[in-house]
């Protein structure tokens, strides 16, 4: 309860009372106002110190070009904006009432003053008294005290902190940039070699369309795009290295299927009981075709062919016939997807031969020989300049030119004459 006043001080008018009453709401309510406002300075400069900071960071490092005051501006501007947003509105009457009652301790003595319409007397009169009294006893600095104007704790001191690592990191010189290295020399090629690769995916496509290999029309399209990317000069050194590698790779394991469907042909044809297993004609001898498929199974050389000669001597080996039977399917299989023998004959001859163009290629970019022809260029070009016009050119093995007035060298182990 608020102190009671001196006995020797006159009560005041009920107008006065009210009067004193209504200007004191009227600065409360001024005070809530900025109180809102340095609230929303606070927070909405601290939301603004983690841009700061990336900014100011990236002016340190040398990934931006911003003035040194600008990381600074953020947290000024972040501040101005939350103080807009929330004092944007005047709080209401009962709010400054509110804050009045609870600073000063005056339970709701405010706030019923605000509807003292609604008392009759005797409260009326009451609270006139009591009002009164509040007020006698109020300072002029008992309203900072009721409505302090201050920064929450908390986030004084993170904006602080911010503030200060963005000052530092501010006012910093930029640290210097390393040194890029310099990026690889893009691969130049001549227009015949160019249009060799190209009649070699040409080759290679319409293999694949004649004989049905997927290899091929893999490799075919490696290389045309190869040549346009080399043409547009999107790739260097090493990248086109990469790349006709892995054309080379496409073929050389296309070459091992055709190798290993060989010896499977060959051995179904010659092995009597792989060749009954899988025409069906006669009994099934599945021992002996199991030992037949594990002989072959160990000669094929990849894996795409070898796990289902793996699976059909497992199916062979079992006891039950239905799993010889279905390893016998297996092989029905296997020799029914195999292309005739020529087909793989031609298709090992362009592979051949793509590869030892391939071969060529790759040693003439792995030289750099496209980098000779310039610096041979630069150094005749040296040359020009420092020969006079309408001078012939020296021979290579010509002794190099004298200067006018100069005498000339005798042979190592002779005396230079003098002139008559």
């Amino acid at each position: 309860m608020p102190p009671s006043a001196p006995a020797s001080v006159a009560a005041p008018s009920a107008d006065s009372v009210a009067h004193r009453a209504s200007a004191l709401l009227c600065q409360a309510q001024r005070r809530v106002r900025l109180a809102r406002g340095l609230r929303g300075a606070t927070w909405g400069a601290l939301a603004a110190v983690a841009p700061a900071l990336g900014v100011a960071l990236a002016r340190l490092l040398g990934l931006s070009a911003l003035p040194a005051w600008t990381p600074l501006t953020l947290p000024l501007a972040g501040a101005a904006l939350g103080a807009l947003w929330l004092a944007r509105r005047r709080p209401s009457l009962s709010v400054a009432a509110a804050a009045l009652d609870e600073g000063c301790g005056a339970g709701a003595l405010f706030r019923t003053f605000l509807e003292e319409g609604q008392l009759r007397e005797p409260w009326l009169h009451e609270l006139r008294r009591e009002l009164g009294v509040c007020l006698a006893a109020l300072s002029p600095a008992s309203l900072g005290r009721a409505i302090p104007l201050r920064a929450p704790e908390r986030a004084s001191g993170w904006l602080a902190l911010g503030l200060l690592i963005t000052t530092v990191l501010s006012l910093a010189p930029p640290l210097p940039r390393a040194a890029r290295p310099e990026a690889e020399v893009q691969v130049a090629m001549e227009a015949d070699e160019l249009r060799d690769l190209r009649r070699l995916g040409s080759r290679l496509r319409r293999a694949s369309e004649e004989r049905g290999s997927k290899a091929l029309s893999h490799a075919a399209s490696e290389l045309e795009a190869f040549a346009h990317e080399v043409e547009a000069g999107r790739l260097d050194r090493l990248d086109a290295l990469a790349e006709l590698g892995e054309v080379e790779s496409l073929l050389r394991d296309e070459r091992e299927r055709i190798v290993a469907r060989g010896l499977m042909g060959e051995a179904f044809a010659r092995d009597p009981a792989l060749a009954s297993a899988i025409s069906g004609q006669g009994p099934l001898d599945a021992e002996a075709a199991r030992a037949a498929t594990k002989r072959l199974a160990e000669r094929v050389a990849t894996d795409e062919l070898r796990a289902p000669l793996v699976e059909a001597s497992r199916g062979l080996s079992s006891s039950s016939p239905a799993a010889q039977e279905a390893g016998a399917r297996i092989l029905k299989e296997l020799a029914r997807q195999l292309p005739p023998p020529s087909w793989d004959e031609q298709d090992a001859r362009e592979i051949g031969r793509a590869l030892s163009s391939l071969s060529e290629t790759r040693e003439e970019l792995s030289r750099g020989g496209a980098a000779e022809p310039e610096a041979t260029s630069e150094a005749e070009g040296e040359l020009a300049a420092a020969t006079p016009a309408g001078a012939p050119e020296p021979s290579p093995g010509a002794p190099p030119a004298q200067a006018e007035g100069e005498q000339p060298q005798a042979p190592e182990g002779e005396q230079p004459q003098a002139p008559e």
